[in-house]
């Protein structure tokens, strides 16, 4: 019997599950494909399904066909459905334990439509035949995939031997060794990483604890530098004070010696004034009267008897006459204070 082919416009998922390579989840996609983006109008046009490549449709080449979705909405009063039931009875062969019955299958053959016949049918014929009543197809379970089964067991195991020897050459690349250690080893290797673990613990902690305290040190020298800043700051504006008070200082002093000098010079050439007035007062009044001396009386004590008497001697104290000499005139001098702040 000639296979008719299966119109994916209007097909089923059923229908389209008996497809070699499209399981149930792919006749889903498509029909969710027809139903989104309209029929096909080309077999090709299947690639654009997540899942169908252009060889599997090649494979279904002849099995397949794309047809306007309204040619096939009413059916065709000729179009049968034969169901070819097995016949019921038992077979010699059965299960070993004989609980079990094997359930008849039920194959469902559709009749390709016949072919156009020479003479013409009337109308009358339509209008005469009575409809059959045609039974509502059964749709019987699509076979499996065998072949793609076995492909897919064929790559998931070629996978996990591929994953297995990946996984293996990445652990000798790192331990170059592939040997598992025993439960000894790997007790002693416990200890020793909680040894390990406790030792960088404790390392970390007196990190932590050093990292605070030299903190606190930074933060003190920060404030000290500040007070630092600020006393070297006020120091130097004392210096600078300083340095302009002993520079007015130096300059009082300076126009001080020379006024010194000045005046100086003018008692210098007073005292020759004097003199040359003294010596002309001498020459016009004659020369100054010399000092007499005169005889000063003094008590003479009276001595018992039995003393001698001291002889009186008489002295004489001589008078000097003492010239008076010029009194300086004080001269006014400016005074300046240099205030200076006291340092810190």
């Amino acid at each position: 019997m000639e296979e008719v082919p299966i119109n994916i416009n209007t097909a089923g998922e059923m229908a389209l599950a008996t497809l070699p390579g499209i399981s149930l989840k792919l006749a889903q996609r498509i029909v969710a494909h027809r139903q989104e983006h309209g029929p096909f109008t080309d077999v090709q046009e299947l690639t654009a399904v997540s899942g169908i490549s252009k060889r599997m449709i090649e494979q279904m080449a002849g099995r397949i066909t794309v047809e306007p979705a309204t040619a096939e909405t009413e059916p065709t009063p000729d179009a049968e459905v034969e169901t070819a039931v097995p016949p019921t009875t038992d077979t010699p062969e059965s299960d070993p334990e004989g609980e079990e019955e094997i359930e008849p299958e039920v194959i469902i053959l559709t009749r390709p439509p016949p072919a156009e016949s020479e003479e013409p049918v009337t109308e009358t014929d339509y209008e005469i035949a009575t409809p059959v009543p045609q039974p509502t197809p059964e749709m019987s379970q699509p076979p499996v995939a065998r072949g793609s089964m076995v492909g897919s067991l064929i790559a998931a195991l070629f996978g996990a031997i591929l994953g297995t020897t990946l996984t293996l050459s990445i652990l000798y690349g790192f331990n170059q060794t592939l040997q598992y250690a025993s439960s000894a080893q790997a007790s002693d290797l416990q200890l020793q990483l909680a040894a390990a673990l406790a030792e960088i613990q404790q390392t970390q902690q007196q990190i932590q604890h050093d990292l605070a305290t030299l903190t606190s040190q930074v933060e003190t020298l920060a404030a000290a530098q500040g007070e630092n800043s600020t006393a070297v700051a006020t120091a130097q504006a004392n210096i600078t004070q300083l340095q302009t008070a002993a520079a007015d200082l130096q300059t009082r002093a300076d126009a001080l010696t020379e006024r010194l000098e000045t005046v100086a010079q003018s008692a210098e050439n007073f005292d020759t004034f004097l003199t040359g007035l003294r010596d002309l007062l001498v020459n016009v009044a004659g020369p100054l009267p010399t000092a007499v001396p005169t005889a000063t009386p003094t008590e003479t004590p009276t001595l018992p008897p039995t003393e001698a008497a001291p002889t009186a001697t008489a002295t004489t104290d001589p008078a000097f006459t003492r010239t008076p000499r010029p009194t300086a005139t004080p001269i006014g001098l400016p005074t300046g204070t240099a205030t200076v702040s006291p340092q810190p």
